[in-house]
């Protein structure tokens, strides 16, 4: 029996040894995927060598919303102006800003605090999102050429500040899951090589959002006392519907109407305005959501500007002036009506001598063939901005056309 319990006492321990063997294994992989930065914190090590700080600031549109400490922008220029003011003796620091375009604000790495601080805190919000690689490669071409002006035996950290939208980090997410190379994979891994990389975040949780994505004007040739609607679409980011939001319309800065519109979670919908123009020119559009609705400010307004002439001119063109009957009835239902476009009929052989310049269109009815001349003027119109509408017949001869409109 002192055998049997010998050999029972071994089999335990070699089963005890195989466990932690295998857990052994676990962690080690674990450790390889996490891909850890290890610091030595010894007296003399690497850790009190003197540090090019990078700091990456997100300048994304999504930095713009507002938390209980003022935007996300605010919270990461207080970060990085908090990495800069605890720099050591002979630290150094780069500053990029960031979005789908890079900027190295600086120009090269300085020594200067105060340089540097105003760097940061001239830094604003732009447009779009943000591009991880165009971060990734900026960072990778100033730590290649820190070396010419720092030396290359100091330690280089990389702090990128940014809120983690999803439609910017979501690419590094699919890269790490992918078998195959891509070049963001690459360039994150050789960064990952050359510097210390920290990742601070800004994001409070913020999930709820509406935006106005689009604002269209019907008909798009407005014209004077003519009627005219001007279409905002609205977008609900979040989950929760949103209800009895109030639109407003602005009209060269002066309020026109207002309208209240429901929004379902996760989806869009459209609100209507309806008016006239008194007055020819260049007008702005503004529509905008009233009241504290997000913690995202600037895309709940929206612009538009058109230009109205005083009267919008189409010249229809025919050899036989009935081909232009339904084209003019389209056109102008009702000839009567204040604010229509004005059509004017005109015989093919009138082109060289009518001053195309006062109209917004020309309309070619059923022309069978044009001189070079006439291709000539016609050209030149559509050149400063004119459109033309070719409008095919039985009379019309493809040949002539493709000949004198292919170069």
């Amino acid at each position: 029996s002192g055998a049997v319990q010998q050999r029972s006492r071994r089999m335990r321990l070699q089963q005890l040894l195989l466990l932690l063997l295998r857990t052994a294994i676990l962690v080690l992989a674990a450790l390889a995927v996490a891909e850890p930065i290890w610091r030595d914190e010894a007296v003399g090590s690497t850790s009190n060598r003197s540090t090019h700080q990078i700091i990456v600031i997100d300048r994304s549109f999504s930095m713009a919303v507002l938390g209980q400490q003022g935007s996300r922008m605010d919270r990461a220029k207080a970060i990085a102006q908090s990495i800069v003011e605890e720099m050591q003796a002979g630290d150094a620091v780069s500053v990029i800003a960031w979005n789908a375009s890079t900027e190295d604000v600086l120009g090269r790495p300085t020594f200067d605090r105060d340089d540097a601080l105003a760097a940061i805190g001239a830094i604003e919000v732009g447009d779009g999102q943000a591009d991880l690689q165009a971060a990734v490669s900026t960072a990778l071409a100033i730590i290649a050429k820190s070396g010419e002006r720092l030396g290359d035996t100091r330690r280089q950290r990389v702090v990128i500040i940014s809120d983690l939208a999803q439609n910017t980090w979501s690419s590094l997410a699919e890269v790490a899951a992918a078998t195959s190379q891509s070049s963001l994979r690459s360039e994150w891994a050789r960064l990952a090589g050359q510097a210390e990389i920290v990742v601070e975040s800004v994001n409070e949780g913020v999930t709820e959002n509406l935006a106005i994505v689009e604002v269209a004007a019907q008909p798009p040739l407005a014209s004077v006392q003519g009627p005219m609607e001007i279409i905002a679409r609205v977008r609900n980011f979040g989950q929760e519907a949103q209800q009895d939001l109030s639109l407003e319309l602005l009209v060269d800065g002066a309020p026109i109407g207002e309208v209240q519109i429901d929004v379902p979670g996760e989806q869009a919908a459209s609100a209507t305005f309806s008016f006239q123009l008194a007055d020819p020119g260049s007008h702005a559009f503004q529509v905008r959501l009233s009241g504290d609705v997000d913690r995202l400010d600037v895309d709940n307004l929206r612009w538009l500007s058109i230009d109205v002439p005083l009267a919008t001119r189409v010249a229809c063109f025919a050899e036989d002036l009935r081909d232009t009957d339904e084209i003019a009835r389209a056109l102008n239902p009702n000839p009567a009506a204040p604010g229509g476009i004005i059509v004017e009929r005109l015989t093919i052989s009138r082109l060289d001598a009518t001053s195309l310049g006062a109209y917004t269109a020309v309309w070619l009815c059923n022309v069978g063939e044009l001189s070079a001349r006439e291709a000539r003027i016609l050209r030149q119109y559509v050149w400063a901005g004119g459109a033309l509408i070719i409008q095919l017949g039985q009379r019309v001869n493809p040949a002539s056309y493709n000949e004198l409109f292919s170069a």
